[in-house]
């Protein structure tokens, strides 16, 4: 199911994620780091990339999920990458029966600082 937000998202800091991960639970982010640990699977119609990657600022990062659709271009995802994400945080969820915290469930990986000028 589709999320729909009615405000942007909040650009903040991994560090404030992991120390405040209550006060952003649930709420759409934006956050910028590296990408470590990229896993990358087609789904069954090959129209669909399943992801699970690290997002890291120094020492810290946190596990960032997602799907994305091949007909909407390249996926902006590889090891080092400097990118920025855009999802819903979870302080904690159930997955699969597996406790899991601090993970964001992306709308959109894009690279960053942005390929494309801004006034092009």
């Amino acid at each position: 199911r589709p999320y729909t937000f009615t405000t942007p998202p909040e650009l903040v800091s991994i560090d404030s994620l992991l120390r405040h991960g209550a006060d952003y639970h649930q709420r759409l982010v934006a956050i910028r780091g590296h990408v470590t640990q990229p896993e990358l699977h087609l789904d069954e119609s090959e129209l669909f990339v399943n992801f699970v990657f690290r997002i890291a600022d120094g020492n810290q990062s946190v596990v960032v999920f997602g799907r994305h659709d091949r007909t909407q271009g390249a996926l902006s995802i590889s090891l080092d990458l400097s990118v920025e994400v855009i999802g819903v945080f979870w302080k904690e969820r159930e997955l699969n029966s597996s406790h899991i915290t601090n993970t964001i469930e992306a709308l959109s990986v894009s690279p960053y600082p942005t390929l494309i000028p801004e006034n092009a």
